[in-house]
């Protein structure tokens, strides 16, 4: 009875609460490969973690993005609490309100919402989002159960004389991996989009 009681506390203190790091890696060199879908046109896109990066005094986090083997854009972010930040995407230019992409749910949910703007089209554009993280605690990634947040997102961006751009999308991150899956629906105006992108390859931290 003695030995059950050790080996039970033993457990208890090597369990350690998640922090939302697991679920967003930030180790530089890690990289991350999808399989990116819309419309049913098929591109490889790749992220990259470059590095760290002073953005009004803070550090922040750079992401590079490429689609197949071109360079996109580079994002930043930045860790606050049990949030992680998106602060733009340019370190000289950031935008004037960092907004939360994942938040850690409490009590297995959170909602949170945000008002600000964003960057479309290569340009500022008003945008207003309702969000809600949940808690999967046994997500199946190539066959290993992993717990994971499923971030569901609604946004709409306000494009001025042009039309609004509605956003409906579903991410699931998982522990120690990251973004794997992310589907996304909308509309610009009339023209209609379905987006899928599936984690294919990863790698955290440097290469070896």
């Amino acid at each position: 009875m003695i030995m059950l009681t050790a080996t039970v506390a033993a457990l208890a203190m090597g369990a350690v609460d998640p922090t939302i790091a697991d679920f967003f890696p930030f180790e530089a060199g890690s990289t991350w490969t999808y399989r990116d879908t819309i419309n049913k046109t098929e591109s490889t896109c790749e992220d990259q973690v470059i590095g760290n990066f002073d953005i009004n005094g803070q550090t922040t986090i750079g992401i590079r993005s490429r689609i197949d083997d071109r360079n996109f854009e580079n994002t930043y972010y930045r860790i606050e609490k049990d949030k992680v930040m998106l602060v733009g995407f340019d370190i000289k230019q950031p935008l004037s309100k960092a907004y939360a992409v994942l938040a850690m749910p409490s009590n297995g949910t959170r909602k949170w919402s945000h008002s600000g703007e964003t960057m479309i089209f290569d340009e500022r554009a008003p945008l207003d989002m309702e969000c809600t993280a949940k808690m999967l605690y046994s997500f199946s990634y190539k066959g290993e159960k992993l717990p994971a947040i499923e971030v569901s997102i609604k946004g709409i961006v306000d494009m001025g004389s042009r039309a609004a751009v509605k956003s409906d999308q579903v991410a699931v991150y998982a522990k120690g991996i990251g973004l794997v899956r992310l589907r996304e629906t909308g509309s610009f105006g009339k023209q209609k989009f379905t987006r899928v992108r599936e984690l294919t390859n990863y790698r955290i931290g440097p290469e070896k």
